[in-house]
């Protein structure tokens, strides 16, 4: 990341050098953004470190004996910075079906599946839209969408876990 101080009274701002452009490429980026007056009032305050980032993968959710969750079992560029929410669905995803199994609701393999599609259904949305997000191909009508699509997918995730914790809290209440 290079890490640009802008101005006086302005917060520090970071760009991602999705290629090595170096200081002088960034600070183009940058004239562009602010203003070439306000990048002059500012200073550099770090060396310049980038990251060309990695293409996104998805990989098998569970097998004999082991599951995945979170960022083991699929990776996303970090710009939108879903990891502990994922990481946590996914771990509540994988306990309804492991208590599935465990209570013989469902054979192990289904309930394993079941965990597998829920995770890849959640995670697709926001999956495209954070490569999209993280590829910088974007104008400003661009990433507002993609940024809408983010946010989006996000509360896609809340509804299901909020509806499977009524249906678990339903439950509960009537079996007492």
């Amino acid at each position: 990341m290079a890490g640009w101080l802008i101005g006086p009274g302005r917060s520090a701002r970071t760009l991602r050098a999705r290629h090595t452009i170096g200081a002088d490429g960034i600070a183009s980026v940058v004239a562009r953004q602010v203003g070439s007056e306000v990048l002059r009032q500012g200073r550099h305050a770090s060396r310049l470190h980038g990251w060309a980032g990695h293409p996104g993968y998805v990989r098998r959710a569970h097998g004999p004996g082991w599951a995945l969750v979170g960022d083991a079992s699929y990776l996303k560029d970090p710009i939108t910075t879903p990891g502990m929410t994922d990481a946590l669905r996914d771990a509540q995803l994988l306990a309804d079906a492991v208590g599935a199994a465990s209570s013989r609701q469902l054979l192990e393999q289904i309930a394993m599946a079941s965990y597998q599609a829920a995770r890849d259904h959640l995670s697709h949305q926001l999956f495209d839209a954070t490569e999209a997000v993280a590829a910088y191909d974007w104008d400003t009508p661009t990433i507002q969408r993609l940024l809408r699509e983010v946010s989006a997918s996000m509360s896609d995730e809340l509804d299901h876990l909020d509806g499977r914790l009524r249906t678990g809290a339903v439950a509960a209440a009537e079996r007492s």
